[in-house]
């Protein structure tokens, strides 16, 4: 039922169409008229399916074969290492709908990736955010899953096996799910005049300061230009000075 859009006050509540159950085309029983109750939540979100330590977690609610797929409302339940070292961890839920996920109990929260950007809204020209804004401004990626790498922090794994749950309710196939690190090869950062900006590379060195512009630069992260009111000073050389070689 549809949740969100304009003149969202005059869309019926609950169960709106007639209902029938059917056996073939001459056998139903019409239960529009019948008395309806209804209830909020989920069981599985009561029951608290996604809590490692939650006694209603037994393994008989859980099904491992055959794996229901592309099944609306389902609950999924996985067992992982965590990978090695201190990088970053994500999760990639390519291939599922739109649901919830859990790692060891936390929420790692809602996920979409199902959810596409349209093919048709990616421009050649150079992405300039200056102007009025508009949801088609600097737009890239098209035609691919808005977001499918969610984070997970290290502080919710653990040594040995972790658990993720998933409530998939459009329907997808966690075959593919995984876990993988992400290395930030290089990033971007503004900041306006006398604020501070606070970057660290988790005990390695930054090796490289590839734009600096005291100004307004155009472009995008990646392809900045400088623009006619960037300042005189040399703001990469003292950047380089500072920064270079330093963690």
């Amino acid at each position: 039922m549809q949740n969100y859009g304009p003149m969202f006050d005059m869309v019926g509540a609950g169960i709106t169409s007639p209902i029938e159950l059917v056996l073939n085309k001459n056998v139903f029983k019409d239960l529009s008229s019948n008395k309806w109750t209804y209830k909020v939540g989920l069981n599985g979100i009561s029951n608290k399916f996604f809590n490692t330590d939650c006694a209603s977690k037994s393994s008989s609610r859980w099904i491992s074969d055959p794996i229901p797929i592309y099944r609306n409302f389902t609950w999924y339940k996985t067992t992982f290492k965590a990978p090695l070292g201190n990088k970053p961890v994500v999760v990639d839920l390519l291939g599922l709908g739109k649901g919830m996920a859990w790692v060891n109990g936390h929420s790692l929260g809602r996920y979409w990736p199902s959810y596409i950007a349209d093919k048709q809204l990616c421009k050649t020209e150079i992405c300039d955010y200056r102007g009025r804004y508009s949801d088609s401004k600097c737009v890239s990626k098209c035609g691919e899953p808005t977001q499918r790498w969610y984070h997970v922090p290290r502080l919710f794994l653990k040594d040995g096996e972790n658990t993720l749950v998933l409530f998939e309710e459009f329907g997808g196939n966690p075959s593919n799910v995984q876990f993988q690190t992400v290395e930030i090869g290089s990033v971007c950062i503004n900041t306006h005049e006398g604020k501070e900006v606070e970057l660290s590379c988790q005990d390695r060195p930054i090796l490289k300061i590839k734009f600096a512009s005291f100004g307004s630069p155009q472009g995008m992260c990646g392809s900045f230009d400088k623009s006619e009111s960037d300042s005189k000073v040399d703001a990469l050389s003292i950047l380089e000075k500072e920064c270079v070689g330093k963690e």
